[in-house]
C-alpha cells in the first residue's frame, strides 16, 4: 500500500457513522453514574479518584477481564500501586467486564443495555499506548473501541461524552514549530508518524464529527504525562522519556539537545480534567490543552539531574547514540538498550526541534478560577521524580558505565 493510499484510507476511518441518539434529548443535571474507560491504566486510575473525589457518582468501570472478579482484582491492583485505594470509597466503584476491541464492548445485550439506560455520563480515556505498534495493530482497541463508546453515548438517551486525546496528534509536518491553541485543529499529514498517534487522531476526529453531529463532547489533550506532583509515583515506566532517563544514567552521559521538554504532573491533569468535565460552566465542544505552561530545556534538566549527585556528561547527540549501540552490542543479557535502540528507530517525537509549542491560555484561565495550577518542574519536582524511581527499582545506575 502506497503513503497516499495509507493516508486516504485514516481519513475514511474517520468518517462518521450513523448515530441515531445524537438528536435524542440530553441528560441533564448533575450525573450520578460515570462510564470510565482505561480506569487501569496510569492517567485512568487518577481520572478515578478524582472523579470520586470531586463528584458524587458511582464509577463503573471497563476493564479488560474475563470475568467481574479478575476485572475488581485489576482494578484494585492499579490503584494500590498508585495508593488510592480506599474501603471507604469501594462501594462507589462497579468493574464492569469488556474489551474495547471487542463488538459492543465485549458486553452481552443484557449488559450493555443495563449501561445504555443507567449511565449518565462517559469518560472515554481507555487506549492502547504502544510506541512500536502500527496503526492496524492498534486501531481495534483506539478507533473502533471509540467508535463503539460513541454509539452507547447516543443509546437510549444522551450522555455527555469527555475524550481524553493527545497533544502528540500535532506532531506531522503541518504544525511544524507553530504555536497551537485549543481552537487548532491537529491535520492529518506523512509526517504524523507511528501507529498510536495515527490512531489517536482517527478516535479524536471521530468524536469531532459526533460533536458536529449534535452529541455533547469535550476534547483534553494531554502533553507528557510523568509521576504524582507530592509522591512520584509513576506505574507507566514505560514512557519513552523514563527510558532515556534511565540509559542516561546508566551510560553517565545524556545527548546534548537544543530542545524543551514537557512534563506535566499526573495529579494537575487528573484533577483538571475532572474539574472542567463537572463544571456547571462547562459548554459542550470544549477542547482543553493539559500541558506544563513551563517547559524545560532537555540540557537544563540533565543539569538538574546531575546536581542531584548522578554524574552525567554531555555527548553530541550521534555520540550519545553510539554509546546506546555500542551497549546494546556488547551487552547480550542486557534487553534494556536493545529496547531503546528499537524505540530510538520509531517515530518519537521527545528530542526533535521542530516540535509546536502550545498555548492553553483559555484552559489555564478557567482552572486558575479554581486555584489548580500546574506545578513548575524544578530542582525539588525532580528529586521526586527521581527519587521514586530509585526506590522502586527502575533506576539503577552501574558502577562502571
Amino acid at each position: 500500500m502506497s503513503n497516499a493510499d495509507f493516508m486516504a484510507g485514516l481519513r475514511a476511518d474517520a468518517e462518521p457513522g450513523s448515530h441515531p441518539g445524537f438528536d435524542s434529548p440530553r441528560v441533564s443535571g448533575q450525573p450520578d453514574k460515570l462510564l470510565l474507560t482505561g480506569a487501569t491504566g496510569f492517567l485512568g486510575a487518577y481520572l478515578l479518584d478524582e472523579w470520586l473525589r470531586q463528584t458524587g457518582v458511582t464509577a463503573y468501570c471497563l476493564v479488560r477481564a474475563p470475568d467481574t472478579a479478575a476485572a475488581q482484582a485489576r482494578l484494585r491492583l492499579q490503584l494500590d500501586r498508585c495508593g488510592l485505594w480506599s474501603d471507604d470509597r469501594a462501594g462507589r466503584i462497579i468493574a464492569v467486564p469488556g474489551d474495547l476491541a471487542r463488538p459492543q464492548l465485549g458486553l452481552d445485550a443484557a449488559q450493555y443495555a443495563r449501561l445504555a439506560e443507567e449511565i449518565d455520563v462517559i469518560c472515554h480515556n481507555g487506549a492502547w499506548i504502544n510506541a512500536l505498534l502500527s496503526y492496524q495493530d492498534l486501531k481495534p482497541v483506539n478507533v473502533e473501541g471509540t467508535r463503539a463508546i460513541l454509539r452507547l453515548a447516543g443509546e437510549v438517551r444522551q450522555k455527555p461524552l469527555h475524550y481524553v486525546s493527545t497533544l502528540a496528534l500535532f506532531f506531522g509536518t503541518g504544525h511544524t514549530r507553530q504555536t497551537l491553541t485549543e481552537t487548532d485543529v491537529p491535520v492529518l499529514d506523512e509526517g504524523l508518524r507511528g501507529g498510536y498517534k495515527q490512531s489517536k487522531w482517527v478516535a479524536e476526529q471521530l468524536v469531532r464529527n459526533a460533536g458536529l453531529a449534535g452529541l455533547d463532547t469535550t476534547i483534553y489533550r494531554p502533553g507528557r504525562i510523568l509521576g504524582h506532583s507530592h509522591s512520584g509515583v509513576n506505574t507507566n515506566l514505560q514512557d519513552i522519556f523514563c527510558i532515556i532517563l534511565k540509559a542516561c544514567l546508566k551510560l553517565g552521559s545524556y545527548p546534548a539537545m537544543d530542545t524543551v521538554i514537557d512534563i506535566t504532573p499526573v495529579d494537575y491533569i487528573s484533577r483538571a480534567v475532572v474539574h472542567l468535565a463537572s463544571s456547571e460552566s462547562r459548554r459542550t465542544g470544549e477542547v482543553f490543552h493539559l500541558h506544563n505552561p513551563t517547559p524545560v530545556p532537555w540540557n537544563q534538566l540533565m543539569e538538574m539531574v546531575r546536581d542531584l549527585g548522578y554524574p552525567l556528561r554531555p555527548l553530541p547527540e550521534e555520540a550519545w547514540h553510539s554509546e546506546v549501540r555500542r551497549r546494546s552490542s556488547a551487552q547480550a543479557g542486557e534487553s534494556f538498550f536493545r529496547q531503546l535502540r528499537l524505540l530510538l528507530r520509531s517515530p518519537i517525537y521527545l528530542f526533535s526541534p521542530d516540535k509546536p509549542l502550545y498555548c492553553g491560555e483559555m484552559t489555564l484561565n478557567r482552572l486558575a478560577e479554581a486555584g489548580i495550577v500546574c506545578p513548575r518542574v524544578d530542582a525539588e519536582l525532580l528529586a521526586t521524580y527521581v527519587g521514586y524511581l530509585k526506590d522502586c527499582g527502575f533506576i539503577t545506575v552501574d558502577s562502571n558505565p
